[in-house]
């Protein structure tokens, strides 16, 4: 459900299912990173393991072969500035944990090996550093 920043309901739909991390953009963009069962539980707006929604509901943004690998699950989200980043579990031949930075605005797409395994969250400077 998206409410107005008055808190009245605006719309509401469906992103998928096993949702461990959603963040919204300063546009109000919506952000989601999914768990195993979400990615391979075969509903199909969760299958591709990160993804971008619009406020209606419809999708703006898939991974679309920019990741390192195949997400297994999802763990935390964030945003700075114009720029969202989200974190995930590999589940492909690569392993590990990845950041992934992504800019709306241009669909740039760049991913990090994340230097904490077993990532968890996201506070304060941790993205920034890896980014700079």
């Amino acid at each position: 459900m998206v409410f107005s920043p008055s808190g009245a309901p605006e719309s509401e739909f469906c992103v998928g299912d096993d949702i461990p991390a959603l963040v919204t953009d300063v546009h109000g963009g919506i952000w989601t990173a999914y768990g195993d069962e979400g990615i391979y539980g075969g509903h199909p707006e969760s299958g591709a393991g990160l993804a971008g929604w619009t406020t209606q509901g419809q999708a703006a943004w898939a991974p679309d072969g920019r990741l390192p690998d195949h997400p297994l699950e999802g763990c935390a989200a964030a945003t700075e500035d114009e720029q969202v980043w989200l974190a995930w579990h590999s589940g492909g031949r690569r392993g590990g944990t990845f950041l992934t930075r992504i800019t709306p605005s241009t669909s740039d797409v760049t991913s990090y090996r994340s230097p904490v395994p077993g990532l968890d969250g996201l506070a304060g400077d941790a993205w920034l550093r890896i980014g700079a």
